[in-house]
């Protein structure tokens, strides 16, 4: 335990740990949610997991179940999400000063810049004590990993805390529903009431 101590990386953690405890309220449960709609939606586990890891920006997520669903336009994806994190410029901006000197996480801190990683490294007071490069990575990886943690973890378990028997799901990774959404059919339905 001493050896970890003397890490740049472990004091950090401890710092940006408490920080995200609220953020970790919010994110586990919407993305609980996202992983019940992706499940209901006739998706594989495999979607909601893999799309958080890559994409983790909530509200794309949850407007790209839709895109899925539908006839696919590149141009229609492309700018509804330019349109949805379009706020996302304006915290880069005001971010470049901030992440100078960070090295190799400056990457790792753009991609999974979102509204509360964002308003953390922003605002906190971050001991001197603490790098602030791994103070801010912290903060950004468990933000994301709290995201992906929800969704994977509600998709994968739908159909049994539903009550129904039979497989997790029936569609696999590339193949589409064929009955329509779930929450159409009648399964679904007896699940609600």
């Amino acid at each position: 335990m001493a050896r970890i101590q003397q890490t740049k990386w472990f004091p950090a953690l401890k710092a940006a740990f408490p920080h995200t405890i609220p953020i970790f309220a919010g994110f586990w449960f919407l993305g609980l949610t996202y992983g019940i709609y992706m499940n209901v939606s006739g998706f594989s586990f495999l979607y909601p997991m893999l799309m958080s890891l890559a994409i983790f920006a909530g509200s794309v997520e949850f407007v790209a179940v839709n895109m899925l669903l539908g006839a696919f336009h590149p141009l229609q994806a492309f700018a509804m999400t330019l349109m949805i994190n379009a706020r996302h410029l304006f915290y880069g901006i005001s971010t470049l000063d901030r992440y100078k000197g960070t090295g190799w996480k400056k990457f790792y801190l753009i991609f999974g810049m979102c509204d509360e990683s964002f308003s953390i490294n922003y605002t906190a007071e971050i001991p001197e004590t603490v790098d602030r490069g791994w103070f801010m990575f912290f903060v950004t990886l468990l933000n994301h990993f709290y995201w992906f943690s929800g969704a994977t973890l509600r998709s994968r378990k739908i159909r049994i805390s539903a009550g129904n028997p039979g497989p997790e799901s029936r569609f696999r990774l590339g193949q589409r529903p064929t009955e329509g959404p779930r929450w159409k059919t009648e399964n679904f339905r007896r699940w609600l009431r």
